[in-house]
């Protein structure tokens, strides 16, 4: 049985502009309202795709948008991609394809209320 549902879906335009936009922040930060990125995104995409360099940094950035998981073996937390699985006891699990070290960091002007 594979872990791609059948009813699998490829990402609609808005998604494929939200996810460049996210994964290439240096590229795409902030800018000026009145600034329409869609056609830039959506050529810098295309010139991606037409790479296998690029193609590989555009998965290797996709791993960090992934929520981060903990580890209850190693007490880790990491971005993960992989199969998950649902485990014995009704939890879900994943055997990590890639991991990589959560690298957020907490805004410097946020106050802690503990």
């Amino acid at each position: 049985m594979s872990h791609i549902p059948t009813n699998f879906k490829l990402l609609d335009d808005l998604e494929q502009y939200e996810l460049m936009v996210a994964a290439y922040p240096e590229k795409f930060g902030v800018r000026e309202e009145d600034n329409d990125l869609w056609d830039e995104v959506i050529e810098f995409f295309e010139e991606t795709i037409a790479d296998p360099d690029q193609v590989l940094d555009l998965l290797s950035r996709l791993i960090y948008l992934t929520m981060p998981m903990g580890s209850p073996l190693s007490g880790r937390v990491c971005h993960v991609l992989g199969v998950p699985a649902i485990l014995k006891d009704g939890s879900i699990g994943m055997m990590s394809a890639v991991s990589r070290s959560v690298a957020i960091k907490a805004p410097e002007n946020e106050v802690d209320h503990e």
